[in-house]
Formats: structure tokens, C-alpha cells, sequence
């Protein structure tokens, strides 16, 4: 077994010990919940050391345990609900990546490999875990849970699409010496479940991908301003894909930063929110999730002349490198 996390659904995790604070600037209680980083003066609140000159995403290899928060969407079919969660979990790493876990998932503990799937659920095709976005420190990855009911010998049906992050954080005294801005570029990766207004799911594998642009302020205002450009919709392509462009401002908090996001386009309303964190000497990364909640019109497919509103839920991890530095942004 390379890797453990234990990751609970029963309930939303209040905010961890990094990130945003108490509540800069109005923050949603969803956008203090999903901050996360090291605050300045402390230690680094993910456990792992801070990033030197030297450090690279393999040396995360047998390190641990690692503070991560968690976000995704759950479908819990016996309820027909389907609801974002974020939470604070732990992972420890005994080995060369973070692809095998045990999960707990509504009580249930479930031990897992990479592309197989634990003993107890039949075949095992229904379970994986994977890198979504890898830059030189840091990475997002996944955990998947489809057709959760299919085992009878398992309690309860759900669908499930989490993420979280990984990485070597920036010292926050590092980022405090950074004069001026820099900008990043990467991309997001996630996916999520596709309701009706009335909660009915559309459908419960939902890709969503795009480009991210940050532009980090250092100096005297330390803010963190970007803008994302995502697409979703079923893998095979569907009738119900959207594309939503978003934007978002925040504060830097230590190494970190949280916002709630604004949609600029393809979107009727929405709670989206977005946390991330500075990785590497002289925060030469930036990754973070993405929780989604958007309502957006798309296009009907039985008839292109009345389009119909749905919901899309669901979480994303991000990477971004510096512009004009190697080694980052993404696979």
C-alpha cells in the first residue's frame, strides 16, 4: 500500500488552519472552508517541509502524512441527492505516488489500487485515482466512485468525483521578499454530475477542463487576480456541454489565497469558489481546486429551439507555472 487518505462525506469541513482567515473581505463560509496554505510565522499546515531551490513533486514519495483539503461532488442516489462537499483529510505517502488509498466513503472504509478498485467492490472498474494537473512541485489529483451500487453486498448507492492537492508549499517569508507581479498560466481539470432545477441527475460523469491566468501582486497590495476559461459536458460529447468563463480577486494570505468566483459568461447564476497556494522557491507554482456550482442554459436536445436550465456540480484541481519558466502547468 503507497498511500492512505481517509476521506469522509458526511459532512462539510469547516476551514483549516491556513489560507484566508477568519473572513477577509466577505468571503462565502464555502470559500473559507475550501482556503487552505500556511499563514506566515507558522509551520506549513500541509506537514510536508517548505520548498528549497533542490525540491521536486518526486520527493513527496514516502513523506507524510499530508494535510489536504478535499473537493468534489456526491451523488447520493438512495436520497436523489447531489450536494459539493469540502473537506479536511490526511494522506500519507509510503511509497513512489499517491495512486493506492484507503477511502472512507458514508462510514464504509475501502482499501484501493490505481486503476483497479478495492476487493470488495465487484470488478473493481468503478473506483480510480489519478494526477489531473502536475507542474515541478505540486500536483492535483483524483479519487473517482462510479456505480457505487452495483455490489450488494456494500450498503448504499452513490457517485462520487474528489480532489485535492499535493505539493512543496512556497515559505511564506519568500513570498513576502517578492517585489512587483508575476503571472501564471496552467490549466484546470475536474469533473462532476449534471442536474435538472429540480435535482434530478442528467447525468453523473461530467469532464470539465480549461485554462487558468493569475496574476499575483507580491508587493504592497498582495492580491491574487485570474480569470478561467472551462468547458463541460459527458466524455463522449453530449448536447448538454457549456462553456463558462469566471473570474476572481483575493487576498494572499501567508502562501495562500480563497475567493468566490464571478461568472462573466455562460452562466445564469452560480456559487463557485476557488482556493489555491504558492509551491516552490520563490513561489514559482501555483495549485488549487475549484469547487463548482453553476446553473447555466444549454441547449435542449430534442429541441434546438427551447434550451433548458441545468445544474452543474462538481470539483477541479488546477496547476500554473510562472510565465516563461520550465517545468509546469500541467500534463
Amino acid at each position: 500500500m503507497r498511500a492512505i487518505a481517509m476521506i469522509s462525506l458526511l459532512a462539510l469541513a469547516a476551514c483549516g488552519g491556513g489560507g484566508s482567515g477568519a473572513n477577509p473581505g466577505g468571503l462565502s463560509e464555502r470559500a473559507q472552508a475550501l482556503a487552505f496554505g500556511t499563514k506566515a510565522g507558522q509551520a506549513p499546515a500541509n506537514g510536508l517541509p517548505f520548498a528549497t531551490e533542490d525540491t521536486t513533486l518526486a520527493d513527496v514519495d514516502g513523506a507524510g502524512p499530508i494535510n489536504i483539503k478535499v473537493v468534489g461532488a456526491i451523488t447520493d442516489h438512495e436520497s436523489g441527492e447531489t450536494r459539493l462537499v469540502i473537506l479536511d483529510e490526511t494522506v500519507i505517502s509510503t511509497g513512489d505516488d499517491l495512486g493506492d488509498f484507503v477511502v472512507t466513503l458514508n462510514g464504509e472504509t475501502l482499501a484501493f489500487v490505481e486503476g483497479a478498485g478495492p476487493a470488495s467492490v465487484e470488478g473493481g472498474e468503478d473506483w480510480n485515482s489519478e494526477t489531473f494537473t502536475e507542474g515541478a512541485v505540486s500536483a492535483t489529483r483524483s479519487i473517482y466512485v462510479y456505480a457505487r451500487g452495483e455490489n450488494p453486498d456494500l450498503n448504499g448507492e452513490f457517485d462520487a468525483e474528489l480532489f485535492s492537492v499535493v505539493g512543496f508549499e512556497t515559505d511564506p517569508t519568500e513570498i513576502a521578499a517578492i517585489t512587483g507581479s508575476v503571472t501564471y498560466s496552467g490549466i484546470l481539470e475536474g469533473y462532476g454530475q449534471l442536474l435538472d432545477l429540480d435535482g434530478n441527475l442528467i447525468d453523473d460523469e461530467v469532464n470539465i477542463s480549461g485554462g487558468i491566468e493569475i496574476t499575483a501582486a507580491f508587493d504592497d497590495l498582495d492580491t491574487v487576480n485570474g480569470s478561467l476559461n472551462a468547458s463541460y459536458g459527458p466524455d463522449e460529447g453530449s448536447d448538454f456541454e457549456n462553456t463558462v468563463e469566471m473570474t476572481f480577486s483575493a487576498g494572499i494570505d501567508g502562501n495562500g489565497y480563497a475567493a468566490d468566483l464571478n461568472c462573466t459568461s455562460g452562466c445564469v447564476d452560480q456559487s463557485s469558489v476557488i482556493a489555491g497556494a504558492f509551491y516552490g522557491h520563490d513561489a514559482l507554482e501555483t495549485s488549487g481546486l475549484i469547487g463548482f456550482d453553476i446553473t447555466s442554459t444549454v441547449a435542449n436536445p430534442d429541441d434546438p429551439n427551447a434550451p433548458f436550465e441545468t445544474q452543474f456540480i462538481g470539483g477541479s484541481g488546477f496547476t500554473a507555472t510562472q510565465d516563461g519558466v520550465v517545468g509546469g502547468g500541467g500534463e
